[in-house]
Order: structure tokens, then C-alpha cells, then sequence
């Protein structure tokens, strides 16, 4: 299959590259690259976006709705001219679409969330419309947290709990998504080869702050550390912690167990064993 990845370059268009690579004729695009040079593919995998990490400045919000849905829209208006359009748009979105919704059990069915980050996955999801309109199968990858020792969140964490110092975050009960790079790998070349399958899929599964906490204290052999209390991570984090590091949504993978799909590991101690991981297995 002939698949144009955006975002190849990222922490996760390079795993996605890695899997890919053996058994598809892959081509790369960018924001510096001129839409009208897109060459005519089968499918789009859609990751790129900056990096929502890092306080929320007005800029910054700023350049993270125009890296989603400013640069989707550009795309999809230049992929709907083709002679051709693709068969399949797999684009990232996130778990922040359904927002901060306490003990709620949330599926793919659920209705958005409010705050700055459902809104822009609203509009990240919505660019690409047009594309579904022109008969292309578009699937929305809502993503909980990466994890992998060797790049995202994961490896912000690891030296303090390494340092015995890394603990639960406020009350410790919010719960939040998560998903092991391989198994997000492996979840999307599932889609790719499930046409069946449309419209938002979870690729996440949750756990509260506090068993997160525990697991990971567990894999480094050290104890779990200080609380970090809400306020602090209010202070020193602002809105951008409010909504990833407070916030508290129970997401689950339906449509892949219900395709039968059993990639999604619900072990968070796999995401830790960091030789596994460095493997590529």
C-alpha cells in the first residue's frame, strides 16, 4: 500500500514508520512541504501537531490549534483536488476530547467534553469532514498517553521516581488514559488492515493516578514518593496541568474490542519493561 505519513519525524510517526516500513511504499510530508506536491497515496496516517506540553501562552494555543485543525484543513483541501483522493485518513486525535468528566465511563459514543482541549480535538476531528464526503474512510485515533522510556511523557517521569521522589498527583484518584507505544503501533496497522472500521477509536485504556504512581515506583525498585498537590501543579503547570495532570477521564477501547482486536495490553507494567521496549518487539 502507498501511505503518506505527516508527522514522521515525532515520537510516534517514527515508531509508526519503524512498523510500517518492511511492507508498505512509505512517503513523508511536513509543514514546510508545498500541498500542491502531495503525491497520490492510498492512505494518510495524520500525526503531526506540536507538542501540547509546556505552558499555555496564548501563542501557544495558538500554535496548537493551527498545527491540528489550521494544518488537517490545508491538507484535506488539497488531497479532495486530486484525481484520486486516498482510501483511508488515519488522523491522531486525543482522549482530551471527552475532557474532565470524574468516574464517568467513557466509549467513542460519549459526547465531547468541555475546555481547551475538546475543543480543539473537535476541530481537529471536523477538518477533516470534507474528506468523508468524497467517500474516504476517516478514522479519528484518540490517543491516551504514550508511554515509552525512550521519549514522551514516560521518560519526563522516570529520574524522579529513579530518585525515589515521583508520587501520586493531587488526590491521586483521577483517572487517566494511557496506551504502550507498541501496542499503538501495532493498533494502528490493525486499522489500516480493518477497513470495517470508522469515525473516533480509543486507543487507550485507564487507571487511576495513584495505581499509575504505584506501577511505575514498582518497575524503578524504589518507593512511592511525595504527593505533588493540586495547587502546586496549578502553580507551576497553569492551565495545561489543570487539564492533563488534574483532569480526570475514564476512556475505553470499544470499537477494538468489539472488533476483536486484543492489542491493547491492560497491564500497565508492560509499558515499563524498557528492554521489551527498546527492542521494538
Amino acid at each position: 500500500m502507498r501511505i503518506l505519513i505527516t508527522g514522521s519525524h515525532g515520537f510516534v510517526g517514527k515508531a509508526v514508520v519503524k512498523q510500517l516500513a518492511p511492507t508498505h511504499e512509505l512517503f513523508f510530508f511536513s509543514h514546510s512541504d508545498s500541498f500542491s506536491q502531495i503525491p497520490q497515496v492510498d492512505c494518510i496516517i495524520h500525526l503531526a501537531g506540536e507538542n501540547i506540553f509546556g505552558r499555555w501562552t496564548f501563542k501557544k494555543k495558538q500554535r496548537i490549534r493551527a498545527s491540528r485543525s489550521g494544518f488537517t484543513e490545508k491538507l484535506v483541501a488539497s488531497l479532495i483536488t486530486q484525481d484520486k483522493i486516498p482510501k483511508h485518513f488515519l488522523s491522531a486525535s486525543a482522549i482530551g476530547f471527552y475532557g474532565d468528566r470524574g468516574d464517568e465511563t467513557l466509549d467513542e459514543n460519549s459526547t465531547k467534553g468541555e475546555g481547551f482541549l475538546s475543543d480543539v480535538c473537535e476541530g481537529w476531528e471536523n477538518a477533516s469532514k470534507p474528506l468523508s464526503e468524497h467517500g474516504c474512510r476517516v478514522v479519528h485515533m484518540r490517543f491516551g498517553v504514550i508511554l515509552s522510556p525512550d521519549g514522551g511523557a514516560l521518560k519526563k517521569m522516570l529520574l524522579p521516581f529513579k530518585l525515589g521522589l515521583g508520587g501520586r498527583i493531587g488526590s491521586g484518584k483521577q483517572w487517566m488514559c494511557w496506551i504502550a507505544l507498541q501496542d499503538l503501533v501495532r493498533a494502528v496497522e490493525f486499522l489500516l488492515n480493518h477497513p470495517e472500521i470508522s469515525g473516533p477509536v480509543n486507543l487507550c485504556n485507564p487507571i487511576t493516578n495513584l495505581e499509575f504512581s504505584k506501577a511505575l515506583a514498582k518497575s524503578v525498585k524504589r518507593w512511592l514518593g511525595p504527593p505533588l498537590p493540586a495547587f502546586l501543579v496549578r502553580l507551576i503547570f497553569g492551565q495545561m496541568g489543570e487539564a492533563l495532570l488534574l483532569a480526570s477521564t475514564k476512556a475505553y477501547p470499544k470499537k477494538l474490542t468489539q472488533s476483536s482486536c486484543n492489542l491493547l495490553t491492560r497491564d500497565i507494567s508492560t509499558a515499563f519493561d524498557f528492554r521489551k521496549d527498546r527492542k521494538g518487539s
